[in-house]
């Protein structure tokens, strides 16, 4: 920049000294822009939108009107349940869409009224006012939260998702339940009859609420197996935890009660709660609580499965009214939680109960002609279940069937998967099973369940005779018991399985009454007879030929032989005679189970020394941190004491050598696997041992009962490496069933 001749940096040239220069001819003057207005971006938007804004208008005026007209035409079948019967009318339009996560916008009402910026347009037009009165009782309610469905909401779900072209509830009793759930203000116990649609309450809540988390916690594997079944069919988004993250991605979260006990879900379930609302847990088959407890550990306690405020809905076909208030006490329900329940009586299934056999031997071949004869019945989807009441029993029946055996415990998962694809899919129609499948499980056209031998008690026995005719079509459900004592109940405890009342059905004084209205009367406290139902039970009617007997055709190894085939074969006598010791003796060995485990349980996570000295708190510790123990001896002089104790060569086989309880064909504990032992009960038959040598009131009582002086503990020793008598596997055993069942006031 120049001034006066002078250049002047950049920085310092201003204004005037731009106009001087002008007036001196070194540069030239700029022209003003001409139409400057014609060049705002602003002006070429309002020329666009101007010539635009005609043809937008048309458009959106048209989409928004088909869109009203389509609102207004599906409305009724909305509010249909406002409705008396003889007005509804559905379309069918409306539920041909497949089953997906989420439902069309056009098909369910919304929570919100859309937001129409360009027309204010009602959601739903006024009707002419020549139009009858009642039309207008089909005006929406007004919005309600997005957090809180509603039944009809859900019922339309329903529809959707059962492909129902005209949905209903199955009973007024579901419809309660399921607004209930969804209100999530109160804890709910539901007790529906089977096949009622229990599982819907922990389904459509999970379809139907936005970021919040519903847990369904089942005490079966094979009910877990089941739901991953039907929930894929249905295309419902879930996710099962086993040991892994959470994702937080679904809504429903699927888990057993052995997982559901663990540190990892509580760690996992608290930090998906911080990020999503965990709302509700729903327990499905809730009668295990109660029943189940006393030998699964896991099912005690089972109120600490709310681990913060959130519902807790129990639900349950086979809750009887005695044990409604036992029920409530375990999940620790809230004092308003709403109880609901519906008849038990199922009219599709028709009850048989056959003449008692003998033998176990004698039910295997009446099975064989059961199936045999009314296998060609049967459509091909149609399946049938064999219950048994205890293994061996299953494995012999399922190897004489030449199909599966599905149990609990011994089976591993990806086996029992297998075994329930081949039933499902038809290649084995017949499935030996025991209760482990005998809840939840829901295909729907089983035609024919047997329980070869007694059901252990009334409970079970609706839960798996259920099993059949969930299509709503007939199925036959058939007893076949075998003679047996009467179970001996301890007194003045609530006989929640009704043990009792399946003996008294089966041989004591209602053998001769309505099966249905045993059942019933147990279930609901009002017993309900089928003497005027079609599927009247074999005791209201007698069918001439509901079934035919067995086929003298059909030769089985367990058959008895007639009169002529003993007299050819000389050996047969004998060889009845072994198979009845063989019988006595697996009866006595699975008594001898039940007794061991039963006493064992009592010293679950606890320390043996503690318990037996009476201690309240007998937490488990370390055996060198234990102050029973220093009382009486030293750790080494402990375990010196455990050193001597040892067996002849024929025990070795059955007995651990570590823990010393004997393995029964890995029934008490698992096989021994050198040099790894796995040993759940450690120290518990030792410790016992010890301190009724070192207690002087229980050593005087033992040495009673056994008939021995024990002066010294050498003396001692001998006697517990002696021969065991007679039903006993050592010395060591029988005395610590002696002190479990008749010296109990030291360890309550």
């Amino acid at each position: 920049m120049h001034k006066g001749g002078l250049k002047l940096p950049y920085f310092k040239a201003r204004s005037h000294h731009f106009d001087e220069l002008v007036k001196q001819g070194l540069v030239k003057k700029p022209k003003p822009f001409q139409d400057r207005q014609s060049l705002l971006e602003e002006a070429i938007a309002d020329k666009v939108a101007a010539k635009l804004q005609p043809t937008l208008e048309a458009i959106v005026n048209d989409a928004v009107k088909k869109a009203m007209e389509g609102l207004c035409q599906h409305l009724p079948n909305v509010l249909q349940s406002h409705q008396p019967q003889a007005n509804r009318a559905a379309s069918d339009s409306w539920f041909t869409t497949p089953p997906i996560s989420e439902p069309p916008p056009a098909v369910e009402p919304q929570c919100q009224t859309p937001a129409l910026p360009l027309l204010s347009l009602p959601l739903v037009h006024s009707p002419p006012q020549d139009q009858p009165a009642s039309l207008h009782s089909l005006a929406p309610s007004p919005p309600i939260s997005h957090t809180t469905p509603t039944v009809d909401q859900a019922l339309v779900r329903m529809g959707l998702l059962l492909h129902q072209t005209d949905p209903k509830w199955t009973c007024q009793e579901q419809c309660i339940a399921m607004q209930a759930v969804l209100e999530c203000k109160q804890d709910v116990l539901a007790i529906l009859k089977t096949s009622s649609g229990k599982s819907m309450l922990m389904v459509i809540p999970a379809l139907l609420e936005k970021n919040r988390v519903t847990v369904t916690v089942l005490p079966l594997k094979s009910l877990l197996m089941d739901y991953i079944r039907k929930l894929k069919m249905q295309g419902i988004s879930f996710e099962v935890f086993d040991s892994t993250p959470l994702t937080g991605q679904h809504n429903l979260i699927l888990v057993t009660i052995d997982h559901a006990r663990t540190p990892q879900w509580r760690q996992q379930i608290a930090e998906l709660n911080t990020r999503i609302p965990v709302v509700r847990i729903v327990f499905d088959e809730g009668h295990y609580a109660i029943t189940d407890q006393d030998f699964r550990q896991v099912l005690e306690d089972v109120h600490d499965l709310r681990q913060f405020p959130m519902q807790m809905v129990v639900m349950s076909g086979t809750i009887p009214p005695k044990s409604e208030s036992t029920i409530r006490d375990a999940f620790c329900l809230t004092s308003d939680a709403l109880v609901i329940r519906t008849p038990s009586h199922r009219p599709e299934l028709q009850y048989i109960v056959e003449p008692p056999a003998k033998t176990n031997p004698h039910i295997a071949v009446r099975v064989q002609a059961i199936i045999k004869n009314y296998e060609p019945m049967l459509a091909p989807e149609d399946r049938i279940l064999v219950f048994v009441p205890y293994l061996d029993n299953g494995e012999a029946l399922a190897k004489f069937l030449k199909c599966d055996f599905f149990c609990g415990g011994q089976t591993t998962c990806m086996a029992k998967s297998s075994m329930y694809e081949r039933w499902i899919s038809g290649q084995h129609r017949v499935m030996v099973c025991t209760n482990a499948f005998g809840a939840g499980n829901d295909y729907p056209h089983v035609r024919l369940v047997i329980h070869a031998g007694n059901p252990r008690h009334i409970m079970g026995y609706i839960q798996e005779s259920s099993r059949g005719g969930r299509d709503k079509r007939p199925s036959k459900c058939i007893i076949l018991p075998r003679i047996t004592k009467e179970p001996i109940l301890p007194q003045n405890i609530i006989d929640h399985k009704g043990e009792g009342n399946m003996y008294q059905m089966l041989f004591g004084q209602d053998k001769d009454r309505c099966i249905c209205y045993c059942l019933t009367s147990f279930n609901d406290e009002h017993g309900v007879s089928c003497q005027s139902s079609p599927q009247a039970c074999s005791r209201c009617t007698k069918p001439s030929s509901h079934l035919p007997t067995s086929s003298s055709k059909r030769p089985f190894e367990f058959e008895p032989p007639s009169v002529q085939e003993k007299s050819k074969n000389p050996f047969m006598t004998a060889f009845q005679e072994s198979k009845r010791r063989r019988i006595v003796k697996e009866v006595s060995t699975d008594n001898y189970v039940s007794r061991f485990k039963v006493a064992l349980h009592k010293f679950t996570y606890t320390c043996p020394f503690c318990k037996v000295q009476g201690v309240a708190e007998a937490k488990f510790h370390p055996m060198a941190q234990c102050p029973t123990l220093h009382q009486y001896t030293t750790p080494t002089g402990y375990l010196d004491f455990t050193k001597a104790i040892h067996y002849g060569d024929k025990q070795k086989t059955f007995i651990c050598y570590r823990c010393h309880i004997p393995l029964l064909n890995n029934k008490l504990h698992p096989p021994v696997q050198f040099p790894r032992v796995s040993c759940t009960f450690m120290d518990v038959l030792p410790a016992v041992a010890l301190l009724t040598y070192f207690q002087e009131h229980l050593k005087k009582e033992a040495s009673e009962f056994f008939g021995c002086n024990w002066t010294t503990e050498q003396e001692f020793l001998n006697w517990l490496n002696g021969e065991a008598p007679v039903g006993h596997y050592s010395s060591i055993t029988m005395l610590f069933l002696w002190y479990m069942e008749h010296s109990m006031q030291s360890i309550q």
